[in-house]
């Protein structure tokens, strides 16, 4: 097993930062959904709109979550493979 961190800013730009376990290689949206952060629906999806219960509705009012890796690139959830050490991070975006 591995662990990666994610971290979760809400609207209220407060931030929690998470200590996940993974299997190396898995995807994150499975570690994801594993862990209760998003749903198992929207991880198969790979369009995540409610993260840690807080959901973003881009039609009601242009939020949506926005997911970065490390480096502080943009990427999407449902092609990311897991490594031990990894970092990301959804962020409330309006």
């Amino acid at each position: 097993a591995i662990q990666f961190t994610f971290t979760v800013t809400g609207a209220d730009g407060e931030s929690t930062v998470l200590t996940l376990d993974a299997a190396d290689g898995e995807k994150l949206s499975t570690a994801l959904a594993d862990a209760g952060v998003i749903s198992a629906e929207e991880a198969e999806a790979g369009f995540v709109t409610v993260v840690n219960g807080e959901a973003a509705d881009y039609n009601k009012d242009g939020s949506w979550w926005c997911l970065t890796d490390a480096a502080g690139e943009m990427t999407s959830v449902a092609d990311i493979e897991l490594h031990d050490g990894d970092s990301y991070a959804f962020t409330y975006t309006k």
